[in-house]
């Protein structure tokens, strides 16, 4: 019954708004964990360094001391090509797959495509003569 009930809501909303209400329930779901954490930052602290005394973690960090510094640069704000260097490059790296995503629709004549060419035909055919 679940499963016909979601096919259902699917039809109904579509893959756009399934796309915007996901992202919706994520955002909700980082600010109720953002102001949870907010409000519990002392146990929280305490939580974590307790985790990250225990004898394991510590023979972890110990061994990967070289990496974890590396991490922490790149998401430093303070440290030179820190996080901006890092946000700049993983968001060339998400438009390039987004490009090559579209290049690909375009290149097999995906649906999307053929609708955007019909859509410029349509478009062309009503375009007043240029002077």
């Amino acid at each position: 019954m679940a499963a016909a009930e979601a096919a259902s809501v699917a039809d109904w909303l579509g893959p756009g708004g399934l796309f915007f209400g996901g992202m919706a329930l994520c955002v909700l779901v980082v600010v109720v964990l953002y102001r949870s954490a907010c409000r519990h930052e002392a146990a929280l602290k305490v939580l974590w360094r307790t985790a990250i005394e225990q004898p394991r973690i510590r023979r972890w960090r110990h061994r990967l001391a070289p990496q974890l510094t590396f991490l922490q640069a790149r998401f430093s704000p303070a440290s030179y090509l820190g996080l901006q260097l890092t946000v700049g490059a993983c968001s060339v790296l998400v438009a390039a797959w987004l490009f090559g995503g579209l290049a690909e629709d375009v290149a097999t004549g995906e649906p999307l495509t053929r609708v955007d060419v019909e859509i410029a035909n349509w478009l062309h055919a009503r375009a007043s003569p240029s002077c």
